[in-house]
């Protein structure tokens, strides 16, 4: 369970239904990657971050364990990529609001 993200949507008066209608994805679907039985794709992550205004590591990565950041899927290389890649898109929508 990403409890980051559970708690952010709770403070922000949000039900798993609003915010899957943001993502707009089911409320099934949204219910699966809040629990972490599903992954957010790279676009559901910064609009989050942007329905939440906080940082995509205050909602996925800061605090987690060492396993989680460095490497299940690839190790720390891959992590290293994705993020600078996140922050790239950010920046460059940011630009473009």
């Amino acid at each position: 369970m990403n409890s980051k993200l559970f708690v952010a949507r709770r403070e922000s008066g949000l039900l798993q239904k609003d915010v899957a209608e943001k993502l707009h994805i089911s409320k099934q679907t949204y219910y699966k990657k809040e629990k972490g039985i599903v992954e957010f794709k790279q676009k559901e992550m910064i609009k989050l971050a942007r329905i939440f205004n906080c940082s995509l590591n205050d909602l996925f990565w800061d605090g987690e364990t060492d396993d989680r950041i460095r490497g299940i899927q690839g190790g720390w290389a891959y992590h290293h990529r994705h993020i600078e890649r996140v922050c790239r898109t950010i920046k460059h929508n940011r630009t473009n609001d």
